[in-house]
């Protein structure tokens, strides 16, 4: 059974293909490679070549639609995680935002259909679509109301997938029969602050690589809401185990769901600082430790405060009981017993490739 993984070279993506692997699929990549990058997917190609299969990846943007169909031949799930995630660069270019996050998402549902693909897994932001809410933790019944462009567009495309597909099997046109040549389900996946190996130093929701990142340089990070912002945690290690369950679920019955991925607690952001700083003092004290030299180095420093930036929700975490019920998902890597990992696996990839770190 072959999945296609669009987005699958990026960090979360990455995951994703070795889960799938270590789960018997095959996998095709889809990726443009501009934010993704082939040295993720150094592990997903040992597994595959340990398991006597090959990864096949597609060097293709999805706003283009010319070579585009053939990704999907053959295919039997889409995990659709390529889009755009940030709040700051959506201001500041709506067009492509809508672009990629709606019109060619909704390609790709085009070209999913027209394959005759029995499940696709939708990437989307918890954060990014709920917004500010005064009941806390949030559920899936809460309205959105997205704060920013890819807010809106990633609500926009996840509302368009929900009402279509619900729509053609209305029509006969689809069905909700796992046994028919015409089923189709979908799942939407709204993803917390994602944390682990591999992820990029930019963007808004990458707290954990900005503070590692200043304290490997001896500068100070910068926290904003003063610090005192909370988010909801989830390591990528059980991110891709949600994917890999809802397309196993998705093959035998029709979801058509959407679940909060979510460890349902919050942490402050200063809290996390606290969390690596002490991992990262901890580490430095291990003399038989092969990184204890470069990280006694480093200059540990203290972090800088700033207000709120427009698109800023000061408290957010989810519920989680829908994707326990449905998929038997929970939560179990927190940050707090893995934070002397995350400094490890973030310093030895720095000593890796010593020219990205000027």
């Amino acid at each position: 059974m072959k999945v296609l993984v669009a987005g699958g070279a990026g960090f979360i993506g990455s995951f994703i293909v070795e889960k799938l692997l270590e789960s018997g699929f095959e996998v095709r990549i889809l990726d443009s490679l501009e934010s993704g990058s082939e040295k993720n997917l150094k592990r997903a190609r040992e597994i595959a070549l340990k398991n006597k299969t090959e990864i096949e990846v597609l060097k293709l943007n999805i706003l283009d639609q010319t070579n585009l169909s053939e990704a999907f031949k053959g295919i039997t799930a889409c995990l659709h995680l390529a889009g755009l995630t940030s709040p700051a660069a959506s201001l500041e270019n709506t067009d492509r935002d809508f672009q990629i996050n709606v019109v060619a998402s909704q390609r790709i549902l085009e070209h999913c259909w027209a394959s005759g693909v029995k499940v696709l897994v939708y990437a989307s932001s918890a954060e990014a679509v709920y917004g500010r809410s005064l009941h806390l933790p949030i559920d899936e019944r809460a309205p959105f109301s997205p704060l920013s462009p890819v807010g809106a567009s990633k609500g926009a495309f996840e509302t368009y997938l929900s009402g279509a597909t619900r729509a053609l099997k209305e029509a006969g046109k689809l069905s909700s029969d796992s046994k028919s040549d015409h089923y189709f389900t979908w799942v939407s996946l709204r993803l917390p602050a994602v944390f682990g190996p591999r992820a990029s130093a930019f963007g808004e929701n990458n707290l954990v690589p900005v503070v590692l990142e200043a304290l490997g340089r001896g500068l100070a990070p910068t926290l904003y809401c003063d610090g005192n912002r909370s988010r909801d945690y989830v390591h990528v290690i059980d991110v891709a185990d949600a994917f890999v369950l809802a397309v196993k679920k998705g093959i035998q019955i029709s979801l058509d769901e959407a679940f909060n991925v979510s460890s349902g607690f919050e942490i402050r952001d200063l809290e996390v600082f606290e969390i690596l700083r002490s991992a990262l003092k901890e580490l430095s004290l291990d003399s038989d430790d092969p990184l204890s030299p470069a990280v006694k180095s480093l200059k540990v420093t203290e972090p800088k405060f700033a207000a709120a930036r427009p698109f800023e929700i000061a408290r957010s975490f989810y519920s989680a009981e829908r994707i326990m019920a449905f998929l038997g998902w929970k939560s179990t890597l927190k940050i707090h017993d893995t934070a002397k990992d995350l400094v490890k696996e973030f310093f030895a990839a720095k000593k890796e490739s010593p020219s990205k770190s000027s």
